[in-house]
């Protein structure tokens, strides 16, 4: 493994303990060419954990991938901000509609275990809500303003997601997928809304309340995904 491997593995936490900023800060002297470390973080969703744990350490890479990483920190600190205020303006008009809901992956684990907003650098925010619920939930997605195409009256739903519904905002283009499956049916895995085994994990984002999958349901679904989109040929 090179060094600037290492270092991102290193980095691929949210907190630094001790012995971790150790291990960085010698890893990090042992690089000799930082020209495409701010590239590769970012290519791992990685770029504002490396800048916020290379400080940590001590470690001062050269100037201009400092400018790098913190261009890139403003930038995914700007993207989450957005996203918030849209999925907050989401969950409160599911709320009133009376649409359960549940948020997925990135949305819901930077508010769980991330120790600052935009941390933890997302695509798109994911919405589990049950099959009977979708055209109406897709149908208040326009009514906010999002670009939401539903399926034809009397087609089927989709398998796994409608059609992603996006909106222009603040320089950024916010995408939801609402979901009524986490997964696609070719697949051995099969998970709506009514196959949560434990209570939920409750949050607030920007000070309205919102819910994710309990621990166990969490951590299979991130499981299978990964698994899913991993490539033994990258």
């Amino acid at each position: 493994m090179s060094s600037v491997q290492q270092l991102l593995t290193l980095c691929a936490r949210t907190h630094l303990h001790p012995a971790d900023a150790e291990a960085l800060a010698r890893c990090a002297a042992q690089i000799t060419d930082w020209s495409n470390v701010a590239a590769r973080a970012e290519a791992q969703g990685l770029g504002p954990l490396l800048a916020r744990h290379l400080q940590t350490a001590g470690v001062a890479p050269p100037k201009a991938i400092r400018r790098q990483l913190q261009a890139l920190t403003v930038r995914h600190c700007h993207a989450f901000a957005v996203r918030m205020r849209a999925l907050a303006q989401i969950l409160a008009a599911f709320e009133q509609a009376g649409i359960p809901v549940r948020v997925l992956k990135g949305a819901a684990l930077a508010h769980l275990i991330y120790p600052a907003p935009g941390l933890r650098s997302m695509r798109d925010l994911d919405l589990l809500v049950s099959p009977a619920d979708a055209r109406r939930a897709q149908t208040l997605l326009a009514q906010l303003g999002f670009t939401a195409p539903l399926p034809p009256p009397g087609a089927p739903l989709p398998d796994k997601h409608l059609t992603p519904a996006t909106r222009a905002d603040a320089g950024l283009t916010v995408t939801v997928e609402l979901h009524t499956n986490l997964f696609h049916a070719f697949e051995r895995a099969s998970f709506t809304l009514a196959d949560a085994c434990g209570p939920p994990l409750v949050f607030s984002v920007n000070g309205v309340a919102a819910q994710t999958l309990g621990p166990e349901d969490m951590l299979w679904h991130l499981c299978r995904h990964i698994a899913y989109h991993a490539s033994i040929w990258e």
